[in-house]
């Protein structure tokens, strides 16, 4: 398998510091209904610099907050759970307006909180609100912020025209599409159903940017689709607890700021708490492949942390080894920092995790008729495998195949697995006796089904876009190209002439996201 990893930064799940001159001040209430101490109230100001305070077995908080910072809950198991602000009606006001004092009662809903909006409590808020429904909450409420808003991507451009604004102006602590997320936590963050992962908004330059990104490569002979077979739940469990590989890392844009450490603070999240399951996949000393990653812990504080050194960004790889009931959209992560100009604490939420890898339906070569791959292929004598490669009868070969999915996401969409569009498409090729992992130049790919558009330039394995939206899976939703294999060999020095080739079949998001199926092909000669 290849082990390239796409190195163009643009965060999936982002946030960001910078510095700024307001005070903070303390604002506390109390949580009401059963077990309050299950949560966390979390302050994320203006600039997504953030600020964490348990909740009491009575129900009590204390946190410091910025002017037109907004308050959150987070679960002690890790999971976002919503938004907490004042409702009168219809309305919903959620920024703070900085004063010090208390907010009283908070009334937990589903994916949402309030307090009452009075003569008391109104001058703790900002006269900044969004639509409010008193069953249903906010509109990204519940959903974690996976909505078609009215104020969607149109509205936004009218917005930005009218007041001088550009969406890109706007920092990750603002709530750009006025659902009540805000696009530090929202996983779509311009309100038009499509995860920022595919459709990234540009935000103000920020100090730093973190991200959490998913990773499933797979062997024909291991592939699961679930358009293929009818795979069960149990299925998928066990092949993301095998095989789903996740990466963190830290981009340092600050002026000067060195980071000396990172700490990893998951609550009680299965694969990354102080006791997790995951185990690290990267050899980095002091760390070792294979390594327990809650040992990772060098300032013993209970908290695995990201490798840090001189000239790389803070990282780490891991496998989880977790189901999907484990790991998935919404889990909340904060990254407690410690550099030389303080420490800061920032959270960010994973928007999706894999749950399939692409899975190649049929192939044709030289004039052939379609060749149907019949699942499951069988790890040493299937056709497609390393063991037995397929035998072309050119040296292109068109291959149509099924989209990865994602479990549906809570709240936001029916029960079940989603066909990913948007993604980024294209392969590696690995020459048989070659340690060399290659890409193709544009005019290898050919015969693209109406959805995929050739990108304006090859990055890696990224050569096409599929411009479809996300859809409930369906087996009869699939892709189609045309790879010339003898020419991106041939123009890289490669004999083509009886050459075996392991082909990438990858697809990749905006961010890091990464998913592929590996297949083996023999050309003619």
């Amino acid at each position: 398998m290849y082990s390239t990893l796409k190195t163009t930064f643009i965060s999936l799940a982002t946030i960001a510091i910078v510095a700024t001159p307001a005070q903070a001040a303390r604002v506390k209430g109390k949580v009401t209904g059963d077990s309050p101490q299950n949560y966390k109230v979390v302050a994320v100001n203006k600039n997504a610099s953030s600020t964490v305070a348990a909740v009491k077995a009575n129900g009590s908080f204390s946190v410091n907050a910025k002017k037109n910072a907004t308050l959150h809950l987070v679960s002690t198991s890790g999971k976002y759970v919503g938004p907490i602000g004042a409702a009168k009606g219809s309305k919903f006001y959620a920024n703070l307006s900085g004063e010090k004092g208390n907010i009283g009662k908070v009334t937990l809903g589903n994916g949402f909180a309030t307090t009452k909006y009075n003569g008391k409590t109104r001058k703790y808020y900002a006269r900044k609100k969004v639509s409010f429904d008193s069953s249903t909450g906010p509109l990204g409420a519940g959903k974690f912020g996976l909505v078609l808003n009215p104020v969607g991507a149109d509205a936004l451009a009218k917005r930005a025209k009218k007041v001088g604004v550009r969406a890109e102006d706007d920092e990750l602590g603002e709530d750009l599409d006025s659902d009540g997320i805000p696009d530090l936590l929202d996983i779509d963050d311009d309100g038009d159903l499509e995860l920022d992962i595919v459709d990234e908004v540009q935000h103000a330059q920020t100090d730093f940017n973190a991200e959490i990104a998913s990773t499933l490569r797979l062997e024909l002979s291991n592939s699961l689709n679930i358009n293929v077979g009818s795979p069960t739940d149990s299925q998928v469990d066990s092949l993301i607890q095998s095989n789903l590989f996740l990466l963190m890392l830290l981009q340092n844009n600050s002026n000067g700021a060195t980071v000396s450490s990172v700490n990893v603070d998951c609550g009680s999240l299965s694969y990354c708490s102080s006791s997790g399951t995951a185990i690290i996949q990267m050899d980095n000393p002091p760390i070792t492949n294979g390594s327990v990653w809650s040992d990772y812990d060098p300032e013993g504080d209970g908290f695995p942390n990201l490798f840090v050194t001189e000239g790389r960004m803070p990282e780490i790889n891991i496998k989880p080894q977790a189901t999907r009931s484990q790991i998935g959209t919404g889990d909340t992560i904060f990254f407690r920092i410690n550099t030389s100009n303080g420490n800061q604490i920032l959270p960010a939420v994973l928007p999706f995790v894999f749950s399939t890898a692409p899975a190649l339906k049929e192939y044709s070569s030289g004039g052939s008729n379609p060749v149907t791959i019949s699942y499951p292929v069988d790890a040493s004598l299937g056709s497609g495998t390393s063991g037995n490669p397929i035998v072309l009868g050119a040296q292109q070969v068109t291959l149509t195949f099924w989209k990865p999915q994602r479990s549906a996401i809570d709240g936001a969409e029916t029960p079940g697995y989603i066909d990913m569009g948007g993604l980024n498409y294209g392969v590696y090729l690995s020459p048989q006796g070659s340690t060399s992992v290659l890409t193709c130049e544009l005019s290898d790919y050919s015969n693209l089904s109406s959805t995929l558009q050739t990108l304006s330039a090859v990055n890696g394995a990224q050569a096409m876009v599929d411009t479809a939206a996300d859809v409930t899976a369906s087996a009869s939703n699939t892709l189609t190209f045309t790879l010339d294999i003898g020419a991106c060999l041939t123009r890289q020095g490669v004999s083509t002439t009886g050459t075996t080739v392991m082909m990438d079949l990858v697809a990749t998001s905006q961010a890091q996201d990464q998913t592929s199926q590996s297949i083996h092909f023999k050309l003619p000669g």
